[in-house]
């Protein structure tokens, strides 16, 4: 402001001013809140309250699960709004194909991935468990089919089918948290990214699957790993098991 207005700016250079605004950044510090992760007993609570016979649940459920197993961006999912769906970028039904062990899901733009390139990610088929991508998508699908080159995730309101929106799928993340009795303030669409990352870590996926599988260019994937109490007390477990072999070995 000092320079916008032409005023002196030299007492900046002064040493004690700058320890004073360097303590002021250090003590003000801006920390974005992070969304919290979805585990699986969350989604398992959540699908105790879908109704199967809804269409509109049946596309929520297809987006929460496949969301969480893909760790997918919500630009890859669904647009902002209606007129704003690019099937260059979001999920098409023709990007998601069903076979006998799997859905195989075709990614063909994210933020890391803006030339087109197609990433194929399958999702294993599990039969008879709630939490399984195929049977949430194919519920999906005989509630709302659709044409290859239409949007993966569709809804009706009034009368009127289109695109899920990124709005609409917020909005009832929050609802569906409030369901279960937790702060929905707390949950946004990130939550699956963040869960899934976190759960693949817990079932014991190497950091450089976790990495590819949610197509991050750089380390910041592991800000998206959450460690449960239950983990940090396993792992201080491992650690008094070792030291307590140390010392017998002398």
């Amino acid at each position: 402001m000092h320079i916008i207005h032409g005023f002196d700016t030299g007492m900046f250079d002064d040493f004690l001013i700058k320890m004073m605004l360097k303590g002021i950044l250090v003590t003000k510090k801006y920390s974005p809140k992070k969304a919290a992760p979805i585990t699986t007993d969350i989604l398992r609570d959540m699908y105790m309250r879908v109704d199967t016979t809804a269409p509109n649940d049946c596309t929520f459920w297809a987006l929460y699960v496949i969301a969480f197993f893909l760790l997918a961006r919500k630009s890859n999912l669904v647009p902002d709004t209606v007129a704003k769906f690019d099937a260059s970028k979001q999920l098409t039904r023709g990007d998601i194909q069903v076979t006998k062990s799997s859905l195989v899901i075709t990614l063909k733009w994210s933020k890391t991935n803006q030339t087109g390139r197609k990433e194929t990610f399958p999702l294993i088929r599990n039969a008879g468990n709630p939490l399984c991508p195929v049977r949430a998508y194919q519920q999906m699908v005989a509630m709302f089919p659709a044409d290859n080159d239409a949007p993966a995730f569709l809804l009706k309101k009034y009368g009127v089918i289109r695109t899920a929106t990124y709005r609409q799928f917020q909005d009832h993340i929050k609802e569906s948290i409030k369901r279960i009795g937790l702060d929905p303030t707390d949950y946004s669409s990130h939550s699956f990214r963040r869960g899934g990352a976190t759960y693949a870590f817990q079932c014991g996926l190497s950091p450089a699957m976790i990495k590819k599988l949610g197509d991050w260019k750089s380390d910041s994937y592991r800000e998206y790993i959450d460690f449960p109490v239950k983990d940090r007390i396993r792992a201080g477990k491992r650690i008094r098991r070792q030291l307590n072999k140390e010392a017998l070995v002398r």
